[in-house]
């Protein structure tokens, strides 16, 4: 069984030293996944794509860069694009899945640093059809990462250290992460309104990996692409998983260690405003129109 993942990003340094995060994203997603498809939407003018710029030493053959230049970013998005954030997470991300070629696909990050191919396997036992499992995300120090390169000298050898020194916690609370558990339509409607959105949710960043069948992705049209801006279109993801009467399914193992960066509180968000199915046009990750590559 084939597995793709999708990044996005743009060469814009976000949150500070991103080559050198990206770099151990990058190498450690290469030796996971059959393909890792990158989008690189609105590099700044005179930047090439953020993955020009990274030390990639595992199976560079299995990555494939889609670029967006800022004068297609603007034709794609219209008269949104000087009001969103200068990276469309949706519309990159929808980009992806239409280019991407996997029998599982996963969507993700570009910081984290990724669990080896076998231990991902394990997470098809209770991957079901329409089903998505979204992996929670633990923090660790760039620094710690950059001293684990450095005693073993490879990516992957950080990567491995890593997970022998710093198990996952499952009660770790970073980012306001609660108990992980797993929710479907007939349990969602046992929940008091004023709860079903951290219920959906499963814990605080259950975008950085969502895992799912091709088909599922395909069924529910991707992200929404109404929004445009930051936060909430994977939660949005996950309740249409949970109306198409899939189970929304949250785990901490394997561990995924997110690498720390600055944060930048200046973004703009989308409206807490979910729709219950998808409002994407047939045509949602702009099916058939050809990018650079």
């Amino acid at each position: 069984m084939k597995w793709s993942v999708i990044i996005y990003s743009r060469n814009d340094n976000y949150g500070g030293d991103l080559n050198t995060r990206a770099t151990f994203c990058f190498n450690t997603m290469l030796a996971a996944f059959d393909e890792v498809v990158y989008v690189d939407w609105n590099s700044p003018e005179g930047k090439p794509p953020l993955t020009d710029d990274l030390d990639i030493k595992v199976n560079p053959e299995r990555l494939k860069v889609i670029v967006i230049t800022p004068a297609k970013a603007k034709e794609l998005m219209g008269d949104h694009y000087e009001t969103s954030p200068p990276c469309c997470e949706v519309l990159s991300r929808n980009i992806g899945l239409r280019h991407a070629t996997g029998d599982i696909i996963v969507s993700s990050s570009n910081d984290l640093v990724c669990p080896p191919r076998e231990q991902l396997e394990e997470l098809l036992k209770e991957l079901g059809p329409g089903d998505m499992i979204t992996l929670k995300r633990s923090h660790t120090p760039k620094e710690e990462v950059l001293k684990y390169f450095e005693e073993t000298g490879s990516y992957l050898g950080a990567r491995d250290a890593l997970l022998a020194n710093h198990p996952s916690d499952p009660m770790d609370d970073y980012c306001g992460m609660s108990n992980i558990h797993s929710i479907n339509k007939e349990i969602l409607e046992r929940v008091l309104p004023q709860y079903q959105f951290s219920a959906i949710c499963i814990f605080s960043g259950c975008g950085d990996f969502q895992i799912a069948h091709r088909d599922t992705w395909f069924g529910i049209r991707g992200f929404e692409e109404f929004q445009y801006k930051r936060n909430f279109m994977d939660t949005q993801v996950q309740l249409k998983i949970i109306m198409a009467g899939g189970t929304v399914k949250g785990r901490n193992m394997p561990p995924i260690y997110h690498i720390s960066h600055g944060m930048d509180k200046s973004h703009v968000e989308n409206d807490l405003n979910l729709t219950l199915f998808s409002q994407n046009p047939e045509n949602w990750g702009f099916l058939g129109m050809k990018f650079y590559s």
